[in-house]
């Protein structure tokens, strides 16, 4: 049986900001690395957990998005650094799902879409949904679900 050299060309990694994403991105790096990619390195930041606050401080919501930006352009550079020859960052504020899809992924139109999942317990997913599940059922490309420590548990 023959297979085809199937290749991605654009590696999107859907990256949250948090300690875990890290094991995403640098699943999102070496599989860039493999198939001689380009890498686009990807977040939305949710602007609801702000608004509150911002209400109080006008000036938190442009710092948590330099701090965001700062951050995305720290790891485009350990990309570089490691090999990946072509680094883009995508940078959205609004609803994490909807946002991430409509307004990164489907502009940018990769060919692999990489993203974590959260560890969700069941009562966390039934009420908040899971973004990688929702990533899934909404592109036309292939998902990568890079599974963390946390697994979906019965609490």
């Amino acid at each position: 049986m023959a297979y085809a050299k199937e290749k991605y060309n654009k590696v999107l990694v859907a990256l949250d900001g948090t300690e875990a994403q890290i094991e995403v991105f640098k699943r999102a790096v070496l599989l860039s690395i493999s198939f001689d990619a380009s890498l686009v390195l990807a977040q939305v930041v949710d602007m609801s957990r702000y608004d509150l606050a911002a209400s109080y401080d006008p000036d938190l919501v442009n710092e948590v998005c330099e701090y965001a930006s700062s951050e995305l352009e720290k790891l485009a550079e350990e990309a570089k650094n490691a090999g990946v020859k072509d680094v883009e960052v995508m940078i959205k504020y609004g609803s994490v799902k909807n946002s991430l899809v409509n307004d990164i992924i489907k502009p940018a139109d990769p060919d692999l879409v990489i993203c974590g999942d959260r560890g969700l317990n069941r009562i966390q997913y039934a009420l908040l949904g899971s973004v990688s599940n929702f990533v899934a059922h909404n592109v036309d490309c292939d998902v990568l679900i890079v599974k963390g420590e946390h697994q979906l548990s019965e609490d």
